[in-house]
């Protein structure tokens, strides 16, 4: 059975490097290479490949939205995401959204063939070290933070933990070796994308996501 693809990236070279890799294969051939989410579906209205290997690297909403968007207008279409973003935030997403397959954009020709092949045949298909890290989060399920939260950076979640255990701007500055006004300022970033306005929803916020011990925290930053 011959594997047609559909690549989807706004990268003219990362598509072209792509479609050499397919090229290498066996029975696998790239029916048409598009840009944006309009072209694929002028292209999918005529004719259904086995496969889209589709780019959401252009922003994590706009990438899920059109993979929830292909698999409900075309439930028989494998989608493959190929990304530079190792979040497993993103990978759950995607996957929740209609993907069967996650793979970065520093896959190998044994690894893509590998995850169209398995696509192919209705089956799913994840990056091996990626796979590792959503167990390593599985393990840690009160670690799992809310989708606004994830842009925080390590050392605003050390200071949320530190916030959640009642310490103040000048000992957490002291502990940390910043200023006051540093340590201020983090807090200040904190509350706008958390979104809550006091210390006391800082300190709700901690609690609420198992951030209150400090050991489960650094691992978490790992």
């Amino acid at each position: 059975m011959t594997i047609s693809v559909l690549l989807l990236d706004d990268e003219t070279l990362m598509r072209a490097g792509i479609r050499c890799l397919i090229e290498q294969m066996d029975d696998v051939v790239v029916v048409a290479e598009v840009a944006s989410q309009s072209e694929a579906i002028t292209l999918l209205d005529r004719t259904l490949p086995t496969v889209m290997a589709i780019d959401v690297n252009t922003g994590m909403q706009t990438g899920i939205s059109m993979i929830q968007y292909f698999k409900h207008a075309y439930p028989d279409l494998g989608i493959v995401v190929l990304t530079m973003d190792d979040s497993e935030e993103l990978m759950s997403e995607a996957l929740q959204a209609g993907a069967s397959a996650y793979l970065l954009k520093t896959v190998t020709k044994a690894e893509l063939e590998t995850a169209l092949r398995a696509v192919a045949n209705k089956e799913t298909y994840l990056n091996p070290d990626m796979s590792m890290k959503m167990l390593k989060r599985f393990q840690f399920p009160t670690l799992r933070l809310p989708h606004q939260a994830q842009i925080l950076t390590p050392r605003q979640m050390q200071i949320i933990a530190m916030i959640g255990n009642r310490k103040g701007n000048k000992q957490i500055a002291y502990e940390l070796g910043l200023s006051p006004k540093t340590v201020a300022a983090h807090r200040s970033k904190i509350m706008e994308i958390i979104g809550e306005k006091d210390t006391v929803g800082i300190v709700l916020f901690a609690r609420k996501y198992g951030l209150l011990n400090s050991d489960k925290t650094r691992k978490m930053l790992i």
